[in-house]
């Protein structure tokens, strides 16, 4: 689409500049009677379409890197996305050692043994997260370079994205913390600090998942445009 797009405003452009010179060739002629004569003729119209050629190689250079720009600012932005799903995954990676640690109901409490890999795995997660955050930062900051920006709704969308997972990070190291003060240590003054971290594990992760599957219906087209 975007090639006949080009091909029609190359097509008009030139039949204006064939006119121009063939205008431009019967004035001289007008005016100048040597011009009349077939030499004179050849000379003019050899430098009105020499001229012509190099208007149209620099226009198509032109529209060649604009058309590159764009693309490449397409590609920038489908890395955005990408990195916006790499944390969706790693969020849901996370949930397997965060959901044997939560109080909830019919979970049963981990030992001392188990709780050693757990808190080594929460750890993980929430380096996981932060290293994908970081990723996701970084790939919209590339945006404006590109002359891309996202829209209001997708920028409102990311911007509780990178809040909510932040947060959600934050959780997780209390969680590697209270879980190990609890069921290694033996401190059971830790377990109002644990349900208090599950009530908010829960709200994050509702919430988070609710943001990521708005981003999925805002659609590619929606999410961005140029600036």
């Amino acid at each position: 689409m975007k090639m006949l797009k080009w091909i029609g405003s190359f097509w008009k452009f030139g039949l204006v500049a064939i006119l121009s010179a063939l205008a431009g060739a019967f004035i001289a002629a007008m005016f100048m009677p040597g011009m009349a004569a077939p030499s004179g003729w050849a000379d003019v119209m050899t430098a009105m379409f020499t001229f012509f050629a190099l208007i149209v190689a620099v226009s198509a250079f032109f529209t060649w890197k604009k058309s590159k720009i764009r693309d490449d600012g397409y590609e920038v932005a489908k890395a955005y996305v990408n990195s916006v799903v790499e944390l969706h995954e790693t969020m849901i990676a996370a949930l397997s050692p965060l959901m044997r640690v939560m109080a909830t109901p019919g979970t049963v409490v981990p030992s001392a043994k188990e709780c050693g890999a757990l808190v080594i795995g929460l750890n993980q997660a929430a380096g996981a997260m932060e290293a994908a955050l970081k990723r996701m930062a970084m790939r919209k900051r590339e945006l404006s370079f590109w002359g891309v920006k996202l829209t209001e709704e997708a920028d409102l969308i990311h911007q509780e994205i990178h809040k909510q997972s932040f947060q959600f990070a934050l959780v997780l190291i209390h969680f590697s913390d209270a879980c190990n003060n609890a069921y290694v240590l033996g401190q059971r003054d830790e377990f109002p600090t644990i349900q208090m971290l599950t009530s908010r594990a829960d709200t994050l992760i509702t919430s988070l998942t609710k943001e990521f599957n708005k981003r999925q219906s805002v659609g590619m087209a929606s999410l961005y445009v140029h600036c």
